[in-house]
């Protein structure tokens, strides 16, 4: 755990991008409660009209518009689920190039005493696990 949170504070340039991520998870998952309210509502006007014998007009309408809505918000979440992924993979990689040259450039800042006491397979074992530890974080 101590391991990514040292990754995500090397990222600090993408962090705006990571709260956009997180926003848009929210709001789709915000989006996917409504779909029952509307069929609700719909389940509601056909109960009330079997009811009373036959449909309003009125209520053949707000099921039609009821209908109408589910199906554009439901083209709007497609759309948006889209998005989110691609945004996703887009932050991903960028965050693990970004990690990977800082990662790089300090092990390139290393003091040779540090070369003389860590074994070479050691450090490449350290780096390679530690950004694919991040990468697989981020991918979930």
């Amino acid at each position: 755990m101590k391991t990514l949170a040292t990754m995500f504070g090397l990222i600090a340039r993408l962090r705006a991008q990571v709260w956009g991520t997180v926003a848009l998870n929210t709001a789709l998952g915000l989006g996917a409660v409504v779909p029952p309210f509307l069929l609700k509502v719909i389940l509601d006007k056909l109960s009330t009209a079997a009811r009373h014998g036959s449909p309003t007009a009125a209520s053949v309408r707000l099921i039609v518009l009821v209908l109408g809505g589910m199906l554009v918000l439901r083209l709007m979440l497609a759309a948006a689920s889209y998005v989110q992924e691609r945004l996703s993979d887009i932050l991903r990689i960028e965050a693990i190039i970004e990690v990977r040259q800082k990662l790089f450039t300090h092990v390139l800042g290393l003091s040779v005493d540090y070369y003389e006491t860590h074994q070479a397979g050691e450090i490449v074992d350290r780096i390679t696990q530690g950004v694919y530890e991040f990468g697989m974080w981020l991918q979930n």
